[in-house]
């Protein structure tokens, strides 16, 4: 019976483009980032978000149903399924190990992407999510929660 009521209410968010509160608050939980760190300079903490039950399984269902207009480049390996940045480490490993095992020169470039969130030009990516067709009332969920969104880390 309370699936029935669960899917009222998230038809009811996609028509009306609206969600309530109780799915749109989280509590920002402080990790630290490493043992021998500073525990009194917050750039030694990393945050993440932990949201509501309910605001979880809607996200969930959101992902199953348009997974395939939120195609990412296989050359992507953080925050993807069955892929982490380990392999991207080792990917580089390897590359140079075969370099230098070959006596050639090895040239390497590394950027620095702390805070790239606060960078993200949030206008492209509805751009490119209304290219890739993805349905007005999941974009206009989506708006709303980032227009919406009340704290960040």
């Amino acid at each position: 019976m309370i699936s029935l009521y669960v899917a009222l209410l998230f038809s009811g968010m996609i028509v009306h483009g609206f969600v309530p509160d109780d799915l749109r608050l989280s509590t920002i939980v402080l990790i630290p980032k490493g043992k021998n760190k500073n525990p009194t300079e917050s750039s030694n903490y990393r945050c993440i978000a932990l949201g509501s039950l309910l605001g979880k399984v809607f996200d969930l269902l959101l992902l199953d149903r348009y997974s395939d207009l939120l195609v990412t480049s296989e050359l992507q390996f953080g925050f993807k399924a069955r892929r982490s940045t380990n392999m991207c480490t080792m990917v580089l490993k390897e590359t140079i190990s075969y370099y230098t095992a070959h006596r050639s020169s090895v040239y390497c470039t590394m950027s620095d992407a702390t805070k790239a969130s606060d960078r993200v030009k949030y206008t492209k990516i509805f751009r490119v999510l209304m290219e890739r067709r993805l349905p007005p009332v999941v974009l206009r969920i989506l708006l709303f929660m980032y227009f919406h969104s009340s704290q960040q880390c």
